[in-house]
């Protein structure tokens, strides 16, 4: 369980400061472009990044507004679905999934999570000059054989920049029926007269 999820949020504050800085200095002319370090870094991010979400969440430290948030994805389905999929050959993506038909999808924030924690697949995507991270492709042990996923780099550090700044600042509990009501918004609460 997090006591203080302020401790979380601030190391995810850092990660992402030094990620986006270890970017700009891949995308200058004057950088080595994307190499091995940038993409191990990127995988760190997005592991660590997740996990630690997902325990925010498990311990009731994000609002409800932030955990009922959706995410766009783009999904590509699964091809030579006879052909397993596993450690000695996952990164084959153009064998097992189809890039000419991708769907636009959304996917909530746990699952992203949940998706990111248990990759089976990971990998960067960029642009073609190789100095430009756009977004990563992921899928987990269970959902290899159904499709690929891509979320936009941009769009997941906006995702993790509303995890920092999120503040449950009303909360309430009813013991008897468990409902739990974790909130960003302040709500009155009115005193009834006697």
């Amino acid at each position: 369980m997090i006591w203080d999820s302020n401790v979380w949020k601030m190391e995810l504050k850092r990660d992402i400061t030094s990620l986006k800085r270890r970017l700009q200095q891949a995308a200058m002319p004057s950088g080595r472009g994307i190499t091995d370090q940038v993409v191990a870094k990127i995988e760190k991010f997005a592991f660590t990044s997740a996990f630690i979400t997902r325990k925010l969440m498990e311990a009731k430290k994000l609002s409800d507004e932030l955990e009922g948030s959706v995410l766009p994805v783009q999904s590509f389905p699964r091809i030579n679905a006879g052909e397993q999929i596993d450690f000695m050959n996952w990164y084959h993506l153009d064998r097992f999934y189809d890039f000419a038909n991708p769907n636009a999808q959304q996917v909530s924030a746990r699952d992203l999570c949940n998706l990111l924690v248990h990759s089976m697949v990971f990998s960067v995507a960029s642009e073609e000059d190789e100095r430009h991270v756009t977004g990563f492709l992921f899928n987990s042990d269970r959902s290899k054989d159904t499709a690929l996923m891509e979320i936009k780099l941009e769009i997941y550090f906006e995702f993790i920049e509303g995890v920092i700044r999120d503040d449950v600042v009303h909360m309430s509990y009813n013991r008897r029926t468990g409902a739990l009501i974790k909130s960003r918004r302040h709500t009155r609460t009115h005193a009834r007269a006697p």
